[in-house]
């Protein structure tokens, strides 16, 4: 017999398994393709890394997961072109769609300024902000 708990904030060992389980049942379920290599990485000069953008690849389609910026790097342009670098490598291999989410206190016009459109928001979440779904579409010839 099944008994249930409810946990808050479970500890990540406990829901690293189930996590491993939807991803399995999710790829099997879609079309894959490799993540695009990401010359859009940068370092400093000591190695250090400064801006990652890291997205999932389905068809011709990207699901932006995460891309973070140190904030020392602010203002500098290291944002646009790591950005430019990365929509280049995926235009290249077929992706011709994207989407993320951004919150209200996030960089919103950071992906408007670089053609993305609000296609979804839900209001509240988190309390006193929104969140945002954002897609692009490239035209191919």
């Amino acid at each position: 017999m099944l008994t249930y708990e409810t946990l808050i904030d479970p500890p990540y060992e406990r829901l690293d398994p189930l996590r491993r389980g939807l991803d399995v049942y999710n790829r099997r379920r879609l079309v894959t393709t490799p993540t695009p290599s990401w010359p859009s990485s940068r370092t400093t000069p000591t190695g250090s890394l400064v801006a990652a953008p890291r997205a999932m690849c389905t068809g011709t389609g990207s699901t932006f997961r995460r891309c973070g910026y140190d904030r020392t790097f602010r203002d500098t342009g290291l944002g646009r072109g790591c950005w430019a670098s990365w929509e280049s490598a995926a235009t290249a291999q077929g992706i011709t769609q994207a989407h993320l989410e951004t919150t209200s206190f996030q960089a919103r016009g950071f992906y408007e300024r670089h053609g993305y459109t609000v296609f979804g928001v839900l209001e509240g979440k988190p309390v006193g902000h929104a969140w945002f779904y954002m897609k692009k579409t490239w035209v191919t010839g």
